[in-house]
C-alpha cells in the first residue's frame, strides 16, 4: 500500500514538473493591462513578443475588437519577425474619440506564429474611458443659400 502511494506521488511529481517546465513557443506580454483613456486623446501600450523556439519565426498580431464605443485600436506592426530565443516590442495605440462613451471596453491582444498556428498567446486589456469635459462641439457647418 505504501509502495503504491510512493509510486503515485513520484509519477504525479514528474508530470507536474514536465507541465511547468514546458514553455510556450510564442509568448505575448503587455506593459499594462489596465489603461485610462481620456476623450480626444491617444493612449499606447507596449507589446512584447517572445520567441522561445530554436528558429526565427514571424508572428501575426491582432486586436479584437478593432473599434468599440468610440475607441479605435491600431498596431504599428501587424507582422513581426522575431529571431530565435529573443523578443521584439511593438506599440499598440488607442485613439479615443471626443464623443466616446464612458465605459470599460475589454480588448484582446493576440499573437500567433505564421509557421505553426498552434503556437499562440493572448492577453486581455481593460481601457477605462473618462471624458475630459462634459460639453463639446459636435458639428459646425456653413451653408450658403442661393
Amino acid at each position: 500500500m505504501i509502495l503504491k502511494k510512493i509510486i503515485f506521488l513520484a509519477v504525479f511529481s514528474v508530470l507536474l514538473l514536465v507541465a511547468t517546465a514546458a514553455a510556450k513557443e510564442v509568448e505575448l506580454s503587455l506593459s499594462s493591462t489596465d489603461l485610462v483613456g481620456y476623450t480626444n486623446d491617444v493612449q499606447s501600450v507596449d507589446i512584447t513578443i517572445k520567441n522561445n523556439q530554436d528558429k526565427t519565426d514571424t508572428v501575426s498580431l491582432s486586436v479584437w475588437p478593432p473599434q468599440f464605443a468610440g475607441v479605435g485600436a491600431t498596431l504599428d506592426k501587424y507582422l513581426v519577425t522575431v529571431a530565435a530565443k529573443s523578443s521584439e516590442t511593438v506599440k499598440l495605440f488607442f485613439g479615443v474619440a471626443i464623443d466616446a462613451e464612458e465605459v470599460v471596453p475589454i480588448f484582446t491582444v493576440s499573437a500567433k506564429s505564421t509557421t505553426n498556428e498552434i503556437f499562440a498567446d493572448s492577453q486581455n486589456l481593460y481601457l477605462r474611458i473618462i471624458r475630459k469635459t462634459t460639453v463639446y462641439i459636435k458639428d459646425v457647418r456653413l451653408e450658403k443659400y442661393t
